[in-house]
């Protein structure tokens, strides 16, 4: 019992030392890293305009595939059987054709979907959805007077989901992850416009991140697990850079915090 109670202590030490840290980071300029996000934009394009033209080349085959259907619903109208099941697959054409709209409008920075959201109790849904199937805590800290974010709910939790899973992986699904979120001022021109933003923070007990892999995490296609794609992260970071914001992460032995700034939505009085 006493063991138990050594160990819980220690975590709740590591875990007011690292909110700490966080908080001493708030007010950064960033500038040091202006010049490796420039060179991960240019990258974030390339990939935005490959997944352009083939969400393009995509819509123009079921076009093709749309037109045969409708040919095939008026030379069979008398086999209703046949009739349901091409309904059924004209839907589908119908959801696919809007999954590649979704992809255009991404690649070129157009969220329709954006409204204001409250960052607290959309993290903690999004969180416990996330995790409800894994054996790992989450543990809130999460600042009561949060600015709201103006997002696509839908692409930023695809965001959290991608850390969270990471995480999860980084612990062989055992363990507690700590997201915490706080209000920030950006006061000097760097990878961020000045201005007030919220920031997130995922961080989870793996032992890290190895240095080698550090240049390349970002990096479409590049993984290191035997069955990933290696597209999390770098969808991730297009997401959030057209939203205007800012993903990277810090790492030491003890685990990985990766963090995401989001433009703050002021109300005025």
């Amino acid at each position: 019992m006493k063991d138990e109670q050594k160990k819980n202590d220690a975590r709740v030490f590591i875990h007011e030392n690292w909110s700490g840290k966080a908080s001493d980071q708030g007010e950064i300029s960033l500038t040091d890293e202006v010049g490796e996000r420039l060179i991960r934009l240019s990258q974030y394009e390339s990939l935005c305009l490959l997944a352009a033209g083939k969400a393009h080349d995509f819509r123009n085959l079921l076009a093709i595939v749309s037109g045969n259907i409708t040919l095939c619903r008026m030379k069979y109208d008398d086999h209703p059987q046949l009739i349901k099941w091409l309904e059924d697959a004209q839907e589908a054409l119908i959801q696919a054709n809007n999954l590649a709209s979704q992809l255009l409008d991404m690649s070129k920075g157009q969220f329709r979907g954006k409204k204001v959201t409250p960052v607290k109790e959309f993290l903690q849904q999004t969180s416990e959805m996330a995790l409800s199937a894994y054996n790992v805590l989450p543990t809130y800290d999460l600042a009561d007077d949060l600015w709201n974010v103006f997002i696509e709910e839908g692409q930023i939790q695809q965001v959290i989901i991608n850390l969270l899973m990471n995480a999860v992986h980084a612990m062989n699904n055992h363990g507690c992850v700590w997201i915490t979120a706080a209000n920030i001022n950006v006061k000097d021109k760097g990878c961020l416009e000045p201005g007030k933003y919220v920031k997130i923070s995922i961080r989870d007990e793996g032992g890290g991140i190895p240095e080698e892999y550090w240049d390349g995490l970002f990096q479409p296609f590049f993984t290191t697990k035997a069955k990933g794609t290696g597209l999390g992260l770098s969808t991730s970071n297009v997401i959030v850079n057209q939203h205007h914001g800012y993903l990277n992460f810090d790492c030491d032995d003890r685990g990985t915090t990766f963090f995401i700034y989001l433009p703050a939505v002021i109300e005025q009085d």
